[in-house]
């Protein structure tokens, strides 16, 4: 009989190696039409880890850069140079793409922003992208960005 406790090593590290899965905590349904979280027999109605996502990606796509003394001055985006004429599709295509990939690859459910496009829609740009989650699910999004008055 050993006077000290036998235990199996590699076990043990391998336990504390393993990451613990990303967690956003508590995250509640918001109605982004009407402006106003969403409530059922008068409790806050808590999102799935997916609708967590989405509105994570509305939120972003739809607060300016450096607006909001709440965020940090890093959150949102920069939608200033859209307004200008002669600016070519392309290079805004560009900038969206990099700011959407620079916003969203930061947050911990998401693992990386793929297959961005633009099309240009009389005085809207309809962007599309796929985010791939840390648990290697797909979801599609599609939003329209004013371009131009």
């Amino acid at each position: 009989m050993d006077i000290f406790p036998v235990s199996d090593i590699n076990l043990i590290l391998q336990e504390q190696t393993e990451e613990a899965a990303p967690s956003v905590g508590k995250v509640y349904k918001f109605d982004f039409e009407n402006g106003r979280y969403l409530l059922q027999d008068g409790k806050l109605i808590k999102t799935t880890k997916i609708e967590a996502i989405q509105q994570f990606v509305k939120w972003t796509l739809k607060t300016l850069i450096r607006k909001y003394k709440i965020y940090d001055e890093d959150y949102g985006m920069d939608y200033s140079f859209i307004g200008y004429k002669n600016i070519p599709i392309g290079f805004v295509n560009s900038e969206l793409k990099r700011q959407i990939e620079e916003q969203l690859e930061a947050y911990p459910l998401i693992n990386k922003v793929i297959n961005y496009s633009g099309i240009r829609e009389g005085s809207k740009l309809i962007i599309s992208f796929t985010l791939i989650t840390t648990e290697n699910e797909s979801i599609v999004f599609n939003e329209s960005v004013v371009i131009a008055a």
